[in-house]
């Protein structure tokens, strides 16, 4: 979850005319741009000076954290972990989650001497000592510009893990192909918006005329209002409602249950026909988008099938679709259920906002065996894809596949060696931008 929030940022970032975010690499090094927390500052957050350090806490310093990264670090080279009772082993996917566990530290992991590395280092920025900045807040971390800084570090090590793995080798394909592969607004097709609608005969209307090879992104203006009544403007972000049609083609004589999953690639970041073998190669994977993997059943011969924005796996739910006026809710009064349904990508955040002149991208759809990927439904609350069903995470394969392993050639070449997979050029485009530069 965290290499797809670096994905996003990073394709914004690029949108705004800036470079991606460099990591932190020296605990003990400047931090790079600060952050203002302004009316925030109401709520006893402070501000972080532009260059200021990691600042100890208790037993946690920059040199105590430094060590735990060199163990982790050590254990990614060696794959393994060194415990108090002899060592594990990390191979494959569940060495992926081992690491992840560990440099967490959760209930899961495998010894306390690796620390917990990750959580560290919001203390370490946070500054504990003086009033707390806002990265100590998951309501408000992401804020800093530190975070996105410290949570590339992090990935970093995580991505050095999973870019020895071997490549996927794409054997167990299902027998339904993907022939065709466009876009539609909701706006041409009444009823495509309700909650649970058939987008079929959509689809199949779209992928007739062809659709739409433009997305559209706007800016608004929206009002939130706290619970001490405090009345606030905001600029947010939204899109055009649309969805994705496919055309299949099921070869067996039997229904095949499938999952379809869909990826946005930013074409300045991932160049689907370059080498990933390369240095540069090899993190173009680290920019793919996920948007949705949702479970199909595929009747014998040909088919097509629509899926909403609005129900795509990275969402929350209940889905926002505009959330122009936004009151804020007391966690402790919610219910149970309060943190789940708050877990999850919001609906507007969905397309990354693009430009004025309308940002190249790629959607890339693969179809994969539901039988092994065991994917379900969607639930209807929270997201399925960053927050799980229950306490589990709803796929036998890994997050973020297939990406998730490094390529032995450019993906527009695995694309074009199997049929159930596709891509198709879109451009992204921000319909309402400044008269100046910036907003």
């Amino acid at each position: 979850m965290h290499e797809q929030m670096l994905a996003r940022y990073d394709v914004e970032r690029v949108a705004a005319g800036l470079e991606r975010v460099e990591p932190i690499k020296e605990y003990a090094g400047p931090l790079g741009a600060g952050y203002d927390p302004g009316r925030l500052a109401d709520y006893g957050f402070s501000p972080r000076e532009t260059d200021s350090v990691m600042v100890p806490y208790e037993d946690i310093s920059p040199e105590t954290q430094d060590g735990f990264r060199k163990k982790l670090v050590d254990a990614v080279a060696g794959k393994a972990l060194v415990t108090t009772t002899g060592t594990v082993a990390l191979e494959g996917h569940s060495g992926s989650n081992i690491l992840g566990l560990t440099s967490e530290t959760t209930d899961a992991s495998v010894d306390g001497a690796y620390g917990n590395h990750h959580g560290n280092g919001h203390v370490l920025i946070g500054d504990l000592d003086a009033r707390p900045g806002v990265i100590l807040s998951p309501s408000t971390a992401i804020r800093d510009p530190a975070f996105w800084r410290w949570h590339r570090h992090v990935d970093d090590l995580h991505f050095s893990y999973q870019d020895n793995l071997s490549s996927h080798d794409f054997g167990d394909r299902p027998p339904v192909d993907i022939k065709k592969l466009a876009l539609g607004f909701e706006r041409d097709h009444p009823g495509s918006e309700r909650e649970g609608a058939d987008l079929s005969d959509a689809a199949n209307a779209t992928i007739t005329t062809g659709g739409t090879d433009t997305l559209e992104t706007t800016m608004r203006l929206g009002a939130y209002e706290l619970l001490t009544g405090n009345r606030y403007r905001f600029d947010y972000l939204s899109h055009s409602p649309f969805f994705i049609a496919t055309e299949l083609q099921n070869r067996d004589a039997a229904i095949k249950a499938i999952t379809l999953r869909f990826f946005l690639i930013p074409d300045q970041l991932f160049d689907v026909n370059g080498d990933p073998t390369t240095a540069t190669g090899r993190q173009m994977r680290r920019f793919a988008i996920e948007l949705d993997k949702v479970r199909f059943r595929a009747q014998p011969g040909a088919q097509a099938f629509g899926r909403s924005g609005r129900q795509m796996a990275v969402v929350r739910r209940p889905v926002v679709v505009d959330p122009g006026e936004v009151v804020d809710v007391d966690g402790s009064t919610t219910g149970s259920d309060a943190r789940t349904c708050t877990c999850g990508w919001p609906y507007g955040l969905l397309l990354p906002r693009g430009s004025a002149e309308g940002m190249s991208f790629t959607l890339f759809a693969m179809a994969t065996d539901n039988e092994l990927d065991r994917v379900g439904s969607q639930k209807k609350c929270g997201s399925m894809s960053f927050c799980g069903v229950g306490d589990e995470y709803p796929d036998a394969r890994p997050m973020g596949y297939p990406f998730d392993r490094p390529f032995e050639k450019p993906l527009a070449d695995i694309v074009h060696e199997n049929s159930n997979m596709m891509l198709l050029p879109l451009k992204i485009r921000w319909t309402n931008p400044p008269p100046l530069v910036g907003w």
